[in-house]
């Protein structure tokens, strides 16, 4: 009886780093390892460049060689890309790290020995790999491998074989494909034998250069669909994910100032949140540059850095100006604490604009970020996707615990709880600035319209500019109305008349008290006066009726000793004659 053997159990795909930065964090870690990627597009999607980034890192960051086949552009073509991203590509190939090599010639149907082209190329290949021991290779692009060395009449078979071929040796493999009408790639073959597929999309947008990237599939490993930004810098190949998809950051207890005391009061006494995202929207004029100034300086002032973006004005003037109304900000750009950096939003996509913000944050190592206005970007895109992107990037911001305060620019007929760029959901602190016209006047009126967090004030404050700088005071409010400006100076001037007319009331009024106070304390002291002369009358009186009573008793009692004594008095002897 003969047992079933048992087959071996299917090896563990583990992931290579792709050196594509967000792409790792699609894909859970990078490619498939040992296996073969495809990347497809349309021409200018970013394929070769994917290829050349996955190279690069490998052979700088793990020490990994690569090998780069090129089958439609030259090694000097490849090698000048290189260089445009600050790597020197002779120094990598000296070291035995990356090497170029281009196709081999057509070889015909069938050589002497009876062999295929598809065998030439494998043995081409084998030695290529031996000679470069790469653990990494770019095979770029898959069509004219396989217009040149493949099988026409059994293309399918003829990848499989490449793909199993290179499965064995675990070369861990990235291939280019141009994308098909109706496919993924021209045939519609790659993709369905690859374990990994991503797609680069190359499209027109708003007259802007947009490109996408997609993960179709990944074999045994989960992985999302969505389609990502895929942009090039000077900094490199990126795609821009959804950060903290969990909103599992952390968050801070920390109060930092506006750099306006009375707004700080109206914020429970203490400010904004730190790592919290602020929104400061109103009007053309209402003074959303001077507040974003006054906080920056407040935060270089607290020894922290700070970032100003600016898409509107240059850095020259937003100095100059903001010197003007007291808020210096040249004396923070000296000690290399404050970076403005000034750029217009329309000569270059969204993407790269947010591209270029990160890369400054990180490298200047900023804790407070201004962004002047957000609004412009709108300009750059579609308004679906500047949403999007501003929401990304205000979540990795947030993730990495930066103050961020973003400028929006109203349009009149707006309702104030809804912004140009539709971005108040993430939004920690939204202030809200209008103008507020009356009596020939406009004056800046402003009141905080949320506060996660905050027992903030509900009032509307104005706010005044002026050479000693930003302050805000409150509003006049009676009578069903709210006075600003020259309105509530008159206001307030006639108020303190009023109470000056009325202190002066009220002083004469006790003056006249005490001057009938007085009068009255001297009629009472007289009253006294008189009432003690009668009292001492009285008393003379009554004395002298008591000495009167006396003398009689003194008298009557001398009378009668008088009648009883011998040799008395007439009576006496009447009685004895």
């Amino acid at each position: 009886m003969s047992s079933t053997p048992i087959p071996p159990p299917a090896p563990t795909l583990t992931r290579v780093p792709s050196g594509i930065q967000g792409l790792d964090q699609i894909t859970g870690g990078g490619f498939p390892a040992g296996s073969m990627t495809l990347v497809c597009g349309s021409a200018g999607s970013g394929k070769t460049l994917c290829g050349l980034a996955f190279v690069l890192h490998g052979a700088r960051i793990h020490a990994e060689p690569g090998l780069f086949i090129a089958a439609d552009q030259p090694p000097d073509h490849l090698r000048h890309a290189v260089t445009t991203y600050g790597v020197d590509p002779f120094a990598l190939e000296h070291a035995g790290l990356l090497t170029f090599a281009p196709l081999p010639p057509e070889l015909p149907a069938t050589t002497a020995s009876g062999s295929r082209p598809i065998e030439q190329l494998l043995s081409y290949l084998e030695r290529l790999l031996e000679t470069s021991a790469a653990r990494r290779l770019i095979l770029d692009p898959l069509d004219t491998l396989l217009a040149r060395f493949g099988d026409p009449s059994a293309p399918r078979a003829w990848l499989h074989h490449l793909i199993d071929w290179l499965r064995q040796r675990r070369v861990t493999t990235l291939a280019t494909a141009e994308r098909g009408e109706r496919s993924l790639t021209r045939l519609g073959l790659a993709e369905h034998l690859a374990d990994c597929v991503v797609a680069l999309d190359y499209r027109l947008t708003s007259q802007n250069a947009v490109r996408r990237a997609r993960v179709v599939k990944y074999r045994g490993f989960t992985h999302t669909t969505a389609e990502y930004p895929l942009f090039f810098s000077a900094h490199g190949l990126d795609i821009d994910p959804l950060t903290a998809i969990d909103l599992n950051y952390r968050v801070s207890d920390d109060r930092i100032s506006t750099g306006i005391p009375q707004l700080d009061e109206m914020l429970g006494g203490q400010g904004y949140y730190r790592g919290s995202s602020i929104l400061l929207s109103g009007t053309p004029g209402t003074g959303k540059t001077s507040m974003a100034a006054a906080f920056v300086a407040a935060a270089c002032e607290r020894g922290e850095r700070a970032l100003y973006f600016t898409f509107e004005e240059a850095p020259a003037q937003i100095i100059r100006n903001l010197q003007g109304v007291g808020i210096r900000l040249r004396p923070w750009l000296d000690a290399g604490v404050l970076q403005i950096i000034g750029a217009r939003p329309t000569p270059a996509s969204l993407t790269l604009h947010l591209a270029e913000l990160r890369h400054r944050v990180h490298t200047f190592g900023a804790s407070i970020v201004v962004i002047d206005p957000i609004t412009c970007f709108q300009r750059t895109g579609e308004p679906i996707d500047v949403t999007i992107l501003l929401l990304r990037l205000l979540d990795q911001l947030k993730s990495a615990q930066i103050t961020t305060l973003c400028v929006s620019l109203s349009t009149g007929g707006n309702s104030v709880e809804q912004t140009d760029v539709d971005v108040s959901s993430l939004i920690d602190t939204w202030l809200l600035l209008r103008n507020l016209e009356a009596n020939g006047e406009r004056n800046r009126g402003l009141y905080v319209l949320k506060a996660r967090g905050i027992a903030h004030s509900n009032q509307i404050r104005e706010l005044i500019i002026s050479e000693e700088g930003l302050a805000l005071t409150e509003v006049y409010t009676g009578a069903g109305t709210v006075l600003t400006g020259s309105a509530r100076l008159a206001e307030e001037a006639r108020e303190q008349i009023e109470a000056v007319l009325h202190r002066q009331e009220l002083e004469r009024r006790e003056l006249a008290l005490e001057h009938r106070r007085r009068s009255l304390n001297a009629q009472i002291a007289a009253l006294e006066a008189e009432l003690a002369a009668e009292e001492a009358t009285v008393q003379q009186l009554a004395d002298h009726e008591a000495l009167q009573e006396r003398l009689t008793r003194d008298l009557r009692g001398a009378l009668q000793r008088m009648r009883l004594a011998p040799g008395g008095g007439p009576e006496q002897r009447r009685r004895n004659p």
